[in-house]
C-alpha cells in the first residue's frame, strides 16, 4: 500500500497515517508507563512529587487533538506534495535523518527559550501545567505550540522533497518515531541511563530524563531536549545536572521543585572575608581549648 501512496486521495494518507501514529504511541507511551510503574522505574524516579490536581485528566484531553492535528498535518504534507517520496538508500535515508535530527533540536531551543518570554509564553502554558512530568506530558501541548514544532519538524523533509532526492517513508517513519520516542522519555520522570551517563562521551549527544524534568521543575533552563549542545553554547544548562542526576541514580530522587545541589563556596572573596574566616578559626580554637586570647598571650 505504500509504493501507491501517491496516486491515493487525502482520505487514504489520512487512514494510513492515523493507524502509523496510533501505533507507535500506544507502543511507546505503554512501553514508557510498564517502566514508569515497574520496580526499575520507583527506584530510578526523578522527582518524588504527586502530581497536580486533575494533571493527568488534563494532558489527556490535551493530547487528543494534538493527536489529530498530527495525523491531518502528515497526510496534508503527503497528499498536497509538500512532502514528496523517493525510493530508500542508504544515503538518502542516512542524511535526511541527520539533518532532520539536527535541525530540529536547534529549531526546538530556539522557539521553546522564545515561548518562555513573557509576551510569548502564553502559548506555552498548557505544557507547563506539569512541574512533575510523566508520559503523557509528551503530548501535552496548546495548538498554537504543537503547529510551531510540526512546523519545524517538517521543514527539513519539505527542502529534501523539492531540492535533493526526496524523502523516502522509511526516513520520514524513522524521524517521526526517533522524535516521539525521545519526546516521551524526556518527559517519563524516570531514568534508566547508566550513573556515569554525565561523564561520559555519550552526555555530549543525548541527554537524559533528569535533564527535562528539571527544566519543567525549576522553568528557567535546560531548553533543549533531546541534546545539551545549544545549553551549553547559551549557558542555560544547571551547573548541578550531575548532582542531582547521581542523587536520582542513587535512589533517592530529587524532592523538591528547587532543590539545589550547588555547594557553597568557602573561598574567601575579598580582605574582610580574609579577616572574618580568622576571626572563626580563632574563636574556634579558643572553644575546644577552653583557652582565652589573653591567656594565650600570657
Amino acid at each position: 500500500m505504500l509504493t501507491n501512496l501517491a496516486e491515493n486521495t487525502f482520505y487514504n494518507y489520512a487512514e494510513i497515517t492515523f493507524a502509523y501514529i496510533l501505533a507507535e504511541r500506544l507502543l511507546v507511551m505503554g512501553t514508557a508507563y510498564f517502566m514508569l510503574l515497574s520496580n526499575f522505574g520507583r527506584k530510578t524516579r526523578v522527582y518524588r512529587i504527586p502530581f497536580s490536581k486533575f494533571q493527568i485528566r488534563k494532558e489527556l484531553l490535551l493530547a487528543i487533538p494534538v493527536f489529530a492535528l498530527d495525523t491531518l498535518s502528515l497526510s496534508a504534507a503527503l497528499h498536497y506534495g509538500l512532502i514528496q517520496i523517493s525510493s530508500p538508500t542508504f544515503v538518502n535515508v542516512t542524511l535526511t535523518f541527520l539533518a532532520q535530527f539536527f535541525w530540529f533540536e536547534f529549531w526546538f531551543y530556539a522557539t521553546h527559550r522564545a515561548m518562555h518570554h513573557k509576551s510569548l509564553y502564553w502559548i506555552h502554558r498548557e505544557h507547563h501545567t506539569a512541574h512533575v512530568t510523566q508520559p503523557l506530558t509528551a503530548l501535552s501541548f496548546g495548538l498554537v505550540e504543537r503547529c510551531s514544532l510540526l512546523i519545524g519538524f517538517f521543514i527539513p523533509y519539505i527542502i529534501s522533497s523539492h531540492y535533493f532526492q526526496g524523502v523516502s517513508y522509511l526516513a520520514l517513519f524513522l524521524g517521526i518515531f526517533v522524535n516521539f520516542f525521545l519526546n516521551t522519555l524526556g518527559h517519563s520522570n524516570f531514568d534508566p541511563f547508566p550513573k556515569g551517563h554525565y561523564r561520559s562521551p555519550f552526555s555530549l549527544l543525548l541527554n537524559s530524563p533528569t535533564y527535562h524534568s528539571m527544566h519543567h521543575a525549576r522553568f528557567n533552563k535546560h531548553f533543549g531536549l533531546y541534546t545539551p549542545w545549544f545549553d551549553a553554547l547559551f549557558k542555560t544548562r544547571y551547573e548541578d545536572l550531575e548532582k542531582a542526576f547521581v542523587r536520582v541514580k542513587e535512589g533517592h530522587g530529587l524532592l523538591r521543585f528547587n532543590e539545589s545541589f550547588i555547594e557553597k563556596s568557602t573561598v574567601p572573596q575579598s580582605v574582610s572575608d580574609i579577616a572574618q574566616l580568622k576571626s572563626s578559626e580563632l574563636e574556634a580554637r579558643v572553644t575546644t581549648s577552653g583557652d582565652t586570647p589573653s591567656s594565650e598571650a600570657a
